[in-house]
């Protein structure tokens, strides 16, 4: 992890090295995106949540040309049980400060 905010008045450079391409394995799968929805309580969870806080606060002071969209996510359940199994996930969330709201239809989805 790597944290460029000393250097960002220009009095630094920063050179960063990874061993696969740029935009390679988790950051590329990840489309650029901080997702928390699928992430169990406890270590991974606190990791995403203190990247998206501090995300927020450098989308204050970075030029407009870095792009920071705050963004939501959809789950979707196909049945009862799957249904029950998200809503117990999100409600082991709940605690770390992640809120979840539950939209219930019944009615068969259109094929």
């Amino acid at each position: 992890m790597l944290d460029a905010r000393p250097c960002r008045g220009g009095s630094c450079s920063v050179t960063a090295l990874a061993r696969d391409p740029v935009a390679g394995g988790a950051t590329g799968a990840g489309g650029g995106n901080l997702l928390v929805s699928d992430k169990e309580p406890g270590g991974e969870l606190e990791l995403a949540l203190l990247s998206d806080e501090l995300w927020q606060q450098l989308a204050d002071v970075l030029p407009s040309r870095i792009e920071y969209e705050p963004k939501g996510s959809l789950v979707v359940a196909s049945d009862e049980s799957g249904m029950r199994a998200l809503l117990d996930f999100a409600a082991g969330q709940e605690p770390a400060g992640v809120h979840a709201l539950a939209a219930l239809d019944e009615s068969p989805a259109p094929r």
